[in-house]
């Protein structure tokens, strides 16, 4: 008895011991940085948000609220490997902040959540310098300089919506679906201001964003008064073709109180974010702008998916040597200008291989004011017969914003040898965890006995100890054995396959958005809540369709949808369709968002929630 006791012992502290290992398997790691921590106010500072992990990709950073700066998002790069078969990813995301008072202040700790984990980043302490400019020693200035410099300045008369105003432009009147227009946002200012404006953006109307950061700045002259003048530039994309609209934009600013304004003084413009006592406070609003979004020329391409800008393709192959059964990574590469982030992937078609997952990373740039970059779909390949085999060309048509038309680029064919196995011996990569062995014993008809060794000294006392414990003790070693055992396979499930894992959590990470958002909306931030909202039930159609669905209409969603899952009720639809269209409506045509409208939305999301689910099981 007291070895059956032993021997049950023994196995439940081996499987507790187990929790070591498991809890060293995942490490995601997430870190901030700025390029400095001393600014002027009229520059800026650089904030990258780095993840790295096993599941990079799915983690995302929350900005917090930032009275001390305007935050502008500048990008983001991501890289996904797959090395030996065990797959790593990195993400940096990129702000730009605009200080806007003098002094000290901070950077508050940056929220990060992956989906299971929240990890937050450093405080970062930034010292706020008086303007550059103002720095200078004073330049001595002749009569004649003194007397143009007067000139410009306002006289006591000019009224207060000629001293300081907002204007917004749009560099076109028109676009094809797609296509980028670029809207600048302009602060001018003509008297001295006590800090950096706020900035809150305009509402969008069938259209969305990208900040085309940094905030330049300057000086000019209208209407024969010298203003110095602050500028925000971005990226706006159509969504559906027809009328778009964009609202006003706002900004409130502390200005220097009107009887204190003398444009005669000799250090007038030498006032500007000087800071000063006697002051109050101005909102300032730009008018709307319309746009037209034109629809795409007809015929279109068979293989054309919507890409419109102007790119280039190339391919890479890990190597040109491999057994049967091992992994080869051939990786198509989309460069040059336009949403790269709304590309898809392109078709592969071949006989030779079998295709596994995909990889997806890009890198967003936008420079001298234009968005492109870089996207790699990785496509993973085997191939179980010998021989010199070949990787047909890619396809890729997109309309070439630049000439009007659509054009269809191609790759070349890619040769690769593919020898014997060692020793007939074939891999199954589609298990990327490196540590699972080649052949797992199933079973065995062979039972060997033997006789155990005889433990002594300090040992056979434990063991006996052991041994006279209570079998219901052995309970107390379960627990931690059981929760290691469950929360090692959801790791593993996680690693083996992201998509299926990010598919079966969706139903939970879209409740706890929900409740997340209600908490906000409870809490007064009902704008906040609706974009909680919104983002939450994005996700968890990108998880359930496995394609992401943030640069589709309502209506290619709908169709997704439904092309995935036939069995879905017109009813499922319907109300998807109306949740969807009353977050549109309320984002972009409320000016204020009523607390009720976004908690009645919340419910009828968690409602639909549960019916889907049981859609998609059918």
């Amino acid at each position: 008895m007291k070895t059956c006791k032993t021997g049950t012992l023994t196995f439940l502290l081996c499987a507790a011991l187990s929790l070591v290992p498991a809890a060293a398997w995942a490490e995601t790691t997430v870190t901030a940085a700025v390029d400095r921590q001393t600014v002027p106010i009229n520059e800026s500072v650089t904030l990258v948000v780095s993840i790295s992990g096993d599941d990079a990709t799915m983690a995302k950073p929350e900005i917090p609220s930032m009275t001390n700066f305007n935050v502008y998002s500048a990008g983001k790069s991501s890289n996904i490997t797959m090395i030996n078969g065990r797959i790593s990813s990195s993400v940096e995301y990129t702000y730009v902040l605009s200080p806007r008072y003098l002094g000290k202040t901070r950077i508050p700790a940056v929220p990060v959540f992956n989906g299971r984990e929240k990890f937050l980043t450093r405080e970062i302490e930034i010292t706020v310098l008086k303007a550059a400019s103002s720095a200078q020693p004073p330049v001595q200035q002749t009569p004649a300089q003194r007397k143009n410099a007067q000139a410009d300045r306002p006289a006591r008369s000019t009224p207060r919506e000629k001293l300081v105003f907002l204007r917004a432009e749009t560099d076109k009147k028109s676009a094809y679906l797609g296509e980028q227009v670029n809207l600048t946002i302009r602060f001018y200012t003509s008297i001295p201001i006590a800090s950096n404006p706020q900035y809150f953006p305009p509402k969008l109307d069938n259209l969305i964003s990208e900040d085309l950061p940094p905030i330049r700045s300057g000086e000019m002259v209208i209407g024969g008064i010298r203003y110095y003048y602050s500028e925000i530039k971005s990226a706006l994309f159509g969504i559906d073709a027809g009328k778009a609209g964009i609202g006003p934009a706002q900004v409130m600013a502390q200005i220097q109180k009107e009887e204190d304004i003398d444009p005669f003084d000799p250090n007038f413009m030498q006032k500007f974010f000087s800071g000063f006592s006697n002051s109050e406070n101005v909102t300032l609003n730009s008018k709307s702008r319309a746009l037209q979004i034109l629809s795409l020329p007809e015929p279109q391409p068979v293989d054309f998916t919507g890409a419109v800008g102007n790119f280039f393709i190339s391919t890479e192959l890990d190597r040109k040597e491999a057994r049967q059964g091992e992994a080869l990574n051939f990786t198509v590469k989309l460069s040059g200008k336009g949403n790269i982030k709304a590309i898809t992937k392109p078709e592969l078609k071949t006989a030779d291989f079998k295709v596994y997952d995909t990889l997806v990373s890009y890198t967003n740039t936008k420079n001298n004011d234009i968005i492109g970059g870089e996207k790699k779909f990785t496509y993973v390949l085997s191939s179980r017969e010998t021989g010199t085999k070949t990787i047909p060309p890619v396809r890729f048509s997109f309309f070439n914003i630049d000439s009007k038309r659509y054009e269809t680029i191609d790759t070349q064919p890619v040769t690769v040898r593919i020898l014997q196995g060692e020793t007939g011996k074939t891999y199954d990569f589609t298990n990327t965890n490196p540590q699972s062995p080649a052949v797992n014993k199933l079973s065995s008809d062979i039972k060997y006995i033997f006789d155990k060794p005889g433990i002594s000294g300090l040992g056979a006392k434990a063991s006996e100890r052991i041994a006279d414990l209570p079998l219901y003790a052995g309970l107390f070693f379960l627990f931690p054995a059981l929760v290691s055992f469950f929360a090692s396979r959801s790791h593993l499930e996680r690693i083996k396959n992201p998509f299926l894992y990010a598919f079966k959590n969706a139903e939970a990470k879209l409740n706890a958005q929900i409740k997340k958002a209600q908490k906000e909306n409870a809490g007064g931030n009902s704008s906040r809540a609706l974009s909680l909202i919104y983002d939450g039930i994005v996700d968890y159609l990108s998880a359930k369709l496995r394609e992401n669905v943030y640069s589709l209409t309502i209506q290619k969603t709908l169709a997704a949808l439904k092309a995935k899952y036939p069995s879905v009720n017109d009813y499922a639809e319907e109300e998807l369709k109306n949740i969807l269209e009353e977050i549109e409506f309320m984002n972009y045509a409320s000016s204020n968002v009523n607390r009720k409208s976004v908690e009645n939305t919340a419910e009828k999301l968690r409602a639909l929630t549960a019916i889907l689910e049981k859609e998609f099981k059918r």
